[in-house]
């Protein structure tokens, strides 16, 4: 199972949203880059960045300045041009949500579904693992699930929302959002995710990345 740190960018600085909300976010004084080149040190091979505000794109050669693994970047990208920029800039796959449901067949067929992965946000969504198994009829292959009642509230994940969209749609299926105990990484193994996405446990080192790789990713 993989593990992913993740960086949400707002207005140039690392955050972290309560529930998908600006209310009650907390904005780190540690720079994005300096969380990168931790990740990196930390042995990370990938890195997920997501810029929330969508005016961050010029992070982009700065933070793959100092991570050397594969960088996944998401957030309100719309367009084939903006794909390809973020190809040319050091972006290894490109996450796209439903405001680019537009362009999803074609970016797949351009790109190629190991470039191209889709992004989906749920609420205690029953109809979860249909939503994830009509992005696979599409092409996807691999699909970040957003837990939005888990995100940045540090309290455990929708376990049986992620292990049924699994189960159901054969996608790779890597969740985000709530991780904040080695138990809740257990539980993920034990559902066949593919990997598991986490900022807010590790920026308040409530989790030790290093730990986790030895843990999880060498088993």
């Amino acid at each position: 199972m993989k593990i992913i740190p993740a960086i949400f960018l707002q207005a140039g600085k690392a955050v972290s949203l309560y529930k998908g909300s600006n209310d009650h976010k907390k904005v780190y004084s540690k720079s994005p880059k300096n969380y990168a080149a931790y990740f990196q040190k930390e042995g990370a091979k990938i890195l997920e960045i997501v810029d929330l505000d969508q005016k961050n794109r010029a992070k982009l050669a700065e933070l793959r300045s100092v991570f050397h693994g594969k960088i996944w970047w998401g957030g309100g990208v719309k367009t084939i041009a903006e794909i390809e920029s973020l190809f040319n800039d050091g972006a290894d796959v490109v996450i796209l949500g439903t405001s680019a449901e537009k362009i999803h067949v074609e970016a797949l067929q351009k790109f190629g579904p190991e470039k191209i992965f889709a992004g989906v946000k749920f609420r205690n969504d029953p109809e979860a693992p249909e939503k994830c198994t009509a992005l696979v009829e599409k092409g996807f292959t691999q699909i970040i699930v957003k837990d939005m009642e888990a995100d940045g509230a540090l309290f455990h994940p929708n376990f049986d929302q992620v292990e049924k969209a699994a189960y159901f749609s054969k996608a790779k299926i890597y969740s985000s959002g709530g991780i904040s105990e080695i138990q809740d990484l257990e539980i993920m193994k034990v559902a066949k995710v593919e990997g598991v996405i986490i900022a807010r446990a590790l920026y308040e080192n409530r989790l030790n990345l290093s730990e986790l790789i030895r843990r999880f990713e060498h088993d």
